[in-house]
């Protein structure tokens, strides 16, 4: 028997609990990422093309269709409907994302934008990046083995726990990119 399944065996609901709340944040993760694209859909899919991963012809419809599916797993892992395979097609895409930047991290190629956070966010990709999707996923294909709190009062905190989780990590982002610019730069202008 593994650590793992020893702590889950001695604190079950704690697990189904954390499981959960996981699930919670990577929704919301996939939510804000999905809205971003969607708020900017021609500079996502010059994103997209600059992975040059995809034929031509495939880059607009795959540009109008990711956003959407990001809001549709991400929706999913928030109300907690069919976790187990919702976390296995969320996982499956976060490997996908961590591929698309390794692959490009490969050839070189670490100027292009992630397009990640929302289009035009001005992230480029990294090792970190990829490494990140690899974690998650990861996490969320653990997740998949664990069931769903038993009431609905542990599964609200949960998610209101995977939210705040979220919350805060948008927040030390912003802080992260504020603190990279220079002093006095307001919106690109001095």
């Amino acid at each position: 028997m593994t650590v793992a399944e020893t702590a889950y065996a001695a604190f079950p609901l704690l697990g189904e609990v954390a499981a959960a709340g996981l699930r919670g944040y990577i929704g919301w993760l996939l939510i804000g990422a999905g809205l971003g694209k969607l708020k900017a859909p021609l500079t996502f899919e010059g994103e997209l093309a600059d992975y040059r991963l995809l034929p031509a012809f495939l880059v607009s419809p795959l540009a109008r269709v990711l956003p959407l599916g990001e809001l549709l797993l991400g929706g999913l892992l928030i109300v907690q409907i069919l976790p187990e395979y919702v976390s296995l097609a969320a996982a499956g895409l976060l490997l996908v994302f961590a591929g698309a930047v390794a692959i490009n991290l490969m050839r070189g190629r670490r100027h292009i934008s992630c397009g990640c956070g929302g289009a035009g966010d001005g992230r480029t990709i990294g090792e970190g990046m990829a490494i990140a999707n690899v974690v998650l996923a990861g996490l969320l294909l653990a997740s998949a083995r664990v069931g769903l709190p038993p009431s609905g009062l542990l599964l609200g905190g949960a998610l209101v726990l995977g939210a705040g989780a979220y919350l805060i990590a948008q927040v030390l982002a912003l802080a992260s990119r504020l603190a990279a610019r220079p002093l006095g730069v307001v919106n690109g202008k001095g």
